[in-house]
């Protein structure tokens, strides 16, 4: 078996744990969409990508394997997924799509050296969040990324990113400090809703 299709398993409310066979090299869209009773996964090392909504509204995913080798999170792969606080992504990983992890138990998350994109929304409203480490290599961050993540007090910007652009930290409470390179543009708009004064420290 090589190929498992698009919602295989979706909304199957009694799935806990689920293992991909190695000999699968592709994994549908919203394959475990909605199985709201799943706590751990484990993808096979032979996929490249995490289609668009795979794990989206598992609630309570506490645990997931992603294998080196996979470059690309899709849109909403993991979003609500409220159960997962910590993740550790392959040092392939090149770039997120929209709403990856959006809405989800994140308390950390660390991007590898060599990723470069973070897509639209791709963090937003993850309100456990506090610590994001942000690697020199990456030169886009989409818009409304950290959008509501109440409890982010600091963040430094790589310095290929050209412009903290609109609505970036939208609604984030406790943002205090952000770190950002000499030749970075800030939107005005970057951080509103944001209640108390963020002070910008250049490097």
């Amino acid at each position: 078996m090589e190929y498992i299709g698009g919602n295989a398993f979706g909304k199957c409310h009694s799935l806990e744990e689920i293992v991909f066979p190695e000999s699968v090299r592709e994994i549908g869209v919203d394959v475990c969409h909605r199985c709201t009773a799943l706590k751990k996964a484990e993808l096979p090392s032979g996929i490249s990508f995490v289609p668009d909504e795979a794990f989206a509204r598992c609630y309570q995913l506490n645990e997931i394997s992603i294998p080196y080798g996979v470059s690309h999170i899709g849109d909403n792969s993991f979003a609500f997924c409220y159960g997962l606080k910590h993740i550790n992504l392959p040092d392939s990983l090149v770039s997120i799509g929209e709403s990856s992890f959006g809405a989800c138990g994140l308390e950390t998350i660390e991007f590898p050296y060599g990723f470069q994109k973070l897509g639209y929304t791709s963090m937003s409203q993850c309100t456990s969040l506090t610590d994001v480490f942000l690697p020199d290599s990456i030169d886009d961050i989409g818009m409304e990324t950290f959008e509501e993540c109440w409890r982010i007090e600091s963040i430094r910007i790589p310095p290929k990113v050209k412009k903290v652009g609109i609505d970036k930290f939208y609604g984030c409470r406790s943002l205090k400090n952000v770190i950002v390179s000499n030749s970075t543009e800030i939107d005005g708009t970057a951080f509103d809703g944001c209640p108390g004064k963020v002070e910008i420290e250049r490097y």
